[in-house]
């Protein structure tokens, strides 16, 4: 009898551990889940944003009837930290945008640009040099709010 009651009580030790054990990758499962799509809602909100950047800072320097780009971009993304980094360059035998010659400029561009689209998330907008690049950074608030909203 003693042996039946050991077993017995052995066995529901390992289902209670079996069943913590599949609740905690449960749980972590689920968590996961969330942060991936918290991300992903982050990163798509500042695509958007950095699309219409780089579309409005274009607009003045387009030649009529040319297709050709004024300016090389590429959008660097950190999600953790809710910024984008909006990296310009010219393209051809354009000068602007450049730091050395233009910081004025872009700074009053970004400003413009960024009271333009009107997006109240969006806070800084500092302007720094990498390489060819002019990076204009931008940080957002209230991903939460609107995370909660999708």
């Amino acid at each position: 009898m003693g042996d039946i009651l050991q077993t017995a009580v052995a066995s529901v030790v390992a289902g209670a551990w079996t069943g913590v054990a599949v609740l905690v990758v449960l749980l972590l499962t689920l968590d996961g889940l969330q942060y991936l799509r918290r991300r992903r809602a982050i990163v798509n909100t500042l695509q958007r944003f950095g699309e219409k950047f780089v579309a409005e800072f274009e607009r003045p320097l387009k030649t009529p009837g040319s297709d050709d780009r004024p300016v090389e971009s590429q959008l660097r993304f950190i999600p953790r930290r809710q910024r984008l980094e909006i990296m310009l360059t010219p393209t051809g035998r354009r000068r602007y945008p450049n730091m050395a010659d233009h910081r004025g400029n872009l700074a009053y561009d970004a400003e413009r640009i960024v009271r333009l689209l009107r997006d109240k998330r969006f806070v800084g907008g500092r302007l720094s040099a990498d390489g060819k690049w002019v990076v204009v950074a931008c940080d957002f608030e209230c991903f939460s709010e609107q995370i909660g909203r999708t």
